[in-house]
């Protein structure tokens, strides 16, 4: 098994490294058998975020539901052991998204 955090393996030193990381994003994807995505009240705000979700989904949409944990530590723990049942305020997190609200930081 290999553990691939995105926030760690990718160098983000310069903007040439970063840009190497992000770009390689399909390539690490491709290569988990799941992804843990551990999300917190600016997670769907940053672009890198929302992009790497969004490939994973795409390259797993046929058992995604198998491959992807979506946590948070701001939830209850009983929210992580298998309880689907989100808050209001947590329901408004998805069903707000909005891709012109996503903030890019260009390496």
């Amino acid at each position: 098994t290999t553990l691939w955090l995105d926030k760690c393996c990718i160098l983000q030193e310069t903007p040439e490294t970063i840009q190497a990381g992000t770009s390689s994003f399909y390539r690490f994807l491709s290569q988990c058998d799941g992804l843990i995505a551990f999300v917190s009240p600016t997670y769907f705000g940053r672009l890198w975020c929302v992009y790497e979700l969004a490939c994973f989904c795409k390259m797993n949409e046929d058992n995604l539901h198998e491959r992807l944990v979506i946590m948070s530590l701001d939830w209850d723990r009983d929210k992580w052991y298998g309880s689907a049942k989100l808050t209001p305020a947590e329901v408004d997190t998805f069903a707000s998204f909005s891709c012109w609200k996503v903030n890019c930081s260009k390496p």
